[in-house]
């Protein structure tokens, strides 16, 4: 990431660019004013949520030690007791970041909730269905189970490094 040279030292350091190449290309697409506002609108999704993970890719969602859940945002809607709620969770390893999203938006006053996920491990389904046996879970796939660091094998590895070629 490449720090603007025109701000001042302190505001510099309060500021982090994305200079990856697949961002700064489609901040040109984004520029170019004969760009279609179908593409334009697709474009805008993409950044954002290329920034996004940026922003929040050093929030803690798990305790590495104890791979317990950490809650460090949430805003759901007013009356999210009138909607079905459909949770993403990539992968549901521990179940337990999954467990505890479930419980926030039942005490929100949610009643239908689903969850969707790339894979998950037994271990995680059967955790979430302890505490949650009402969430339908759709998977791609259940994998074998969780390695010691509670990863699932074979899992996908680092979905998201993988996403934005981070690493």
């Amino acid at each position: 990431m490449k720090e603007p040279e025109t701000l001042t030292a302190a505001a510099q350091s309060a500021v982090v660019v994305v200079d990856h190449p697949l961002v700064q290309h489609k901040l040109g697409m984004l520029r170019d004013d004969s760009t279609p506002t179908h593409l334009f609108r697709e474009l805008v999704d993409e950044v954002t949520l290329l920034l996004t993970y940026e922003a929040t890719k050093a929030l803690a969602t798990e305790e590495v030690e104890t791979l317990q859940p950490v809650e460090y945002y949430v805003k759901l809607p007013a009356d999210v007791a009138e909607r079905d709620v459909i949770l993403l969770d990539p992968m549901l390893a521990t179940g337990n970041s999954t467990a505890a999203a479930v419980a926030t938006v039942k005490s929100a006053g949610a009643t239908s909730v689903r969850l969707i996920a790339i894979i998950a491990a037994p271990e995680g389904i059967e955790r979430l269905h302890s505490e949650h046996p009402d969430v339908n879970v759709v998977v791609a796939a259940v994998d074998r189970g969780l390695n010691e660091k509670g990863y699932i094998v074979p899992g996908l590895g680092d979905a998201g490094d993988r996403l934005f070629g981070t690493k």
